[in-house]
């Protein structure tokens, strides 16, 4: 998939959607059931954990502004499935 920094797209995953993306201040995080402690990391280009967080339910909005424009990856796992999606900060 070609991702052009000029749209907003939504990208879906088999355990969360990811929304907008690129993104510049926040994304929302839309999962297809209601998780409890689900773990959702967040990496840089490198590999380096960036920001953890636990989520419960099925729904969260995650702050990104505070980050350097670029490449990361979000990563949302627990005891039944672990799913990562790119993400691109502008």
């Amino acid at each position: 998939m070609n991702l052009d920094l000029d749209e907003k797209e939504l990208v879906q995953s088999d355990i969360f959607s990811l929304s907008p993306n690129p993104a510049q201040e926040s994304v929302t995080l839309y999962f297809k059931e209601a998780y409890r402690d689900m773990s959702i990391q967040i990496f840089d280009i490198k590999g380096s954990l960036v920001n953890e967080i636990r989520q419960n339910g099925n729904r969260q909005v995650i702050p990104i502004d505070d980050l350097l424009n670029g490449v990361y990856f979000i990563k949302a796992t627990d005891s039944k499935a672990n799913q990562t999606i790119r993400l691109i900060k502008n």
